[in-house]
């Protein structure tokens, strides 16, 4: 290339950088004034998702998204529009949204890709509610009752509902088949939301219970499902965007930064300079492994049987920061609390703290505590943990056994993401 070339395209770049606005985290919309996007103008990007074309855009160079990670272009122009052949070579393109009958749907069309798909919302929604020794936890149960009615007030960001399946005592056995059969229409343009509500511990990424039943014996006995095996199952069975929401016991222990202090592992309150050592940006090697199962780098390792645990292989990967994205009830080494009513048989009472705060700060429709920043009507992932952060941090759960407070950390991933949840009429 030459640097004639180069310096237009980077003349070009620095305008687009300047210019463009973000409806959300991997958005670029590039200016209307745009006539012409240059040859390897985003050549090898990673940190793109989706791009808006205006309408006064008439050529897309060659290589212009090759080799990035774009999966989404919307056309706004009906016009001519020429897309030289090797333009989105090696890119992640899956879907293109244009006018019918257009130059760019004929083009879209021609290539295979998706046209015009509409967002498809779908939730599966688990608590796990028998235990060994004959234990029985209502407050998942009433979890996940709350959160399948909280998804029946709000809509999907494109103004859709979610299609809910909602499970009460799911194994560890069961759940690739229920994954496969509540997930198995999905398109890289759909967004799925997977709950569960369970017991849980931080050994490893974090284990979630999900007993299983002996028939010949008539008891139930406690199975563990790793992060990192329900990370690569849901990588497997699940296209398009996944939101994982996590409440248990240790459920972010894939979220944390080894060698914190040992009073923020406790769950005690910590410091500032505590608070700091915690790195919501970092996954432990494990659920790294996990999601990043379509790096070539990355080989698929296989599932779990009977109930052991999944150790992965793997060291090397990134992680697929596109597609997942997790709120978690609490921190590595932290109980997640919840209030358990002896009376009631429905879980309409019982309620883990954890998922009253997020049905709190989603809300209702068209009033939503966590839309704040800015006030949309819509809730984003960073605006919905701030504010189960903000009302979390300040409720006192107990204390520990040399009368220490103890309180209960929400966990993210990834840091700060506009990525919009749920959307307010």
């Amino acid at each position: 290339m030459s640097k004639k070339i180069r310096k237009a395209i980077l003349v070009f770049l620095a305008a687009v950088l300047c210019c463009f606005t973000a409806a959300s985290a991997g958005t670029v919309t590039l200016p209307a004034a745009v006539t012409a996007v240059p040859a390897e103008a985003f050549y090898g990007d990673t940190s793109l998702e989706k791009v808006v074309i205006p309408a006064k855009v008439t050529s897309i160079g060659s290589k212009a998204f090759a080799n990035s990670s774009v999966e989404v272009v919307e056309f706004l122009g009906s016009g001519s529009v020429k897309i030289t052949g090797d333009a989105f070579d090696g890119s992640g393109l899956a879907a293109v949204f244009a006018p019918e009958g257009s130059p760019a749907y004929k083009w879209a069309v021609a290539q295979g890709y998706s046209v015009n798909p509409k967002t498809v919302y779908r939730a599966l929604v688990i608590g796990e509610k028998n235990f060994s020794g004959g234990e029985v936890t209502m407050r998942n149960v009433g979890d996940a009752n709350h959160i399948a009615a909280m998804l029946g007030r709000v809509y999907g960001p494109e103004g859709t509902r979610y299609k809910v399946t909602k499970k009460i005592n799911v194994g560890c056995g069961a759940l690739k088949d229920l994954l496969q059969s509540t997930f198995k229409d999905t398109t890289d343009t759909d967004v799925s939301l997977f709950f569960i509500a369970t017991h849980g511990d931080s050994y490893g990424d974090g284990d979630l219970c999900m007993p299983e039943y002996d028939s010949g014996n008539g008891v139930w006995y406690n199975g563990w499902m790793s992060f990192s095996s329900l990370a690569q199952l849901l990588n497997t069975y699940v296209r398009g965007k996944v939101i994982v929401i996590l409440e248990s016991c240790g459920a972010g222990s894939a979220i944390y930064q080894e060698g914190v202090a040992e009073n923020s592992l406790k769950g005690i309150k910590a410091n500032a300079a505590e608070e700091e050592s915690f790195d919501p940006s970092a996954f432990v090697q494990e659920a790294v492994a996990a999601f990043s199962a379509a790096d070539p780098g990355i080989a698929v390792q296989p599932l779990p049987e009977d109930n052991e645990p999944f150790v992965s292989q793997a060291k090397t990967g990134e992680l697929r920061t596109s597609k997942f994205y997790v709120l978690a009830a609490a921190r590595h080494h932290e109980l997640s609390w919840g209030v358990e009513y002896g009376d009631d048989t429905d879980g309409t009472k019982s309620y883990n703290v954890f998922t009253d705060w997020l049905i709190d700060g989603v809300g209702s429709s068209g009033n939503s505590p966590a839309d704040n920043n800015p006030k949309d009507g819509t809730v984003s992932l960073r605006e919905l943990f701030s504010y189960i952060k903000s009302v979390g941090d300040e409720d006192l759960m107990g204390h520990d056994s040399a009368g220490n407070p103890l309180y209960q950390h929400v966990q993210v991933y990834p840091k700060n993401s506009t990525y919009p949840l749920f959307l307010h009429k």
